[in-house]
């Protein structure tokens, strides 16, 4: 399956740019990415730093989406891996 056509859908106004992009290539809605970023950035606060097994019961999607998107908010630096991890 291509790109996720996400304009005009829930939500879409509030995404920067590259969040928009990172929606549409792992065909996230909107709503939902939002929603994941901010139940991950939380996370990652409370436990000072966020692996990526822990992200994916946290966020219930496909494991190939978390890894995506965990990579994506890795790279913004919303969120980081915990100081003792490799």
């Amino acid at each position: 399956a291509g790109p996720l056509d996400i304009v005009g859908l829930p939500s879409y106004e509030k995404l920067a740019e590259d969040e928009r992009d990172v929606c549409s290539e792992a065909r996230v809605f909107p709503e939902v990415f939002l929603d994941i970023k901010k139940i991950l950035v939380e996370e990652c606060g409370k436990s000072c730093g966020l692996r990526l097994a822990d992200a994916r019961p946290l966020v219930k999607i496909d494991v190939n989406k978390t890894r995506k998107l965990y990579d994506f908010l890795l790279k913004k630096e919303l969120i980081y891996p915990p100081k003792n991890s490799k």
